[in-house]
């Protein structure tokens, strides 16, 4: 494997017990980098939480005896690919790498007992309801707008039940109050303002 010696040389730490999977699939990419194994061995314990519903087909089989073999350079893959992603995020982080550091390290520590003279120096308000509300506004305003005629071109109507994907009773629920709210702002931005 190329990234074996860098593999190596990192620590990948997370501080969510949600991601401990991902550090346990990398420590064992780590063990089986060297080996020319195709399968690892039965009697370890992999954790197939990370890998896609898509991805256990290909990488997941079971034997004669029915026990199940995971194929290493498939989940070999599927981990590198969780790993990236996570520590795009910071949910996953490097030991001493600076942009990929430990999330908790990128607030100061005294920030919850000074935290008005650093909402001050960043020119933000205190209450989060102040803070967030203009782009609440925003979003509720612009969003509708490009959903719609997304939803439109594609040829979705409003009211259109049929089985589909899970969520998608979700999506024609999200479709018909973005129709409603339009048809609001329209109905309000068309009727004339009585300065008389």
């Amino acid at each position: 494997m190329i990234l074996l010696p860098a593999l190596k040389a990192l620590e990948f730490r997370s501080n969510n017990a949600m991601y401990q999977p991902i550090i346990q699939g990398l420590e064992t990419v780590k063990r089986y980098a060297d080996t020319k194994l195709r399968y690892y061995p039965s009697d370890e314990q992999i954790p197939l939480d990370l890998v896609p519903p898509l991805w256990r087909d290909e990488g997941v089989e079971r034997d004669a005896n029915g026990n199940q073999r995971v194929h290493r350079i498939t989940y070999e893959i599927t981990v590198l690919d969780a790993v990236r992603d996570r520590v795009r995020r910071k949910e996953v982080w490097i030991m001493g790498a600076d942009p990929y550091r430990n999330p908790d390290d990128d607030v100061p520590a005294d920030f919850a007992l000074r935290r008005e003279e650093h909402s001050a120096a960043l020119k933000l308000p205190l209450d989060p309801e102040t803070f967030a509300s203009p782009y609440h506004r925003r979003l509720s305003l612009h969003i509708p707008c490009r959903f719609i005629r997304r939803t439109t071109n594609v040829g979705f109507t409003p009211g259109s039940h049929r089985s589909g994907p899970r969520g998608s009773a979700r999506a024609t629920g999200a479709y018909r109050r973005v129709i409603a709210v339009e048809s609001v702002a329209v109905e309000s931005a068309s009727s004339p303002t009585n300065d008389s």
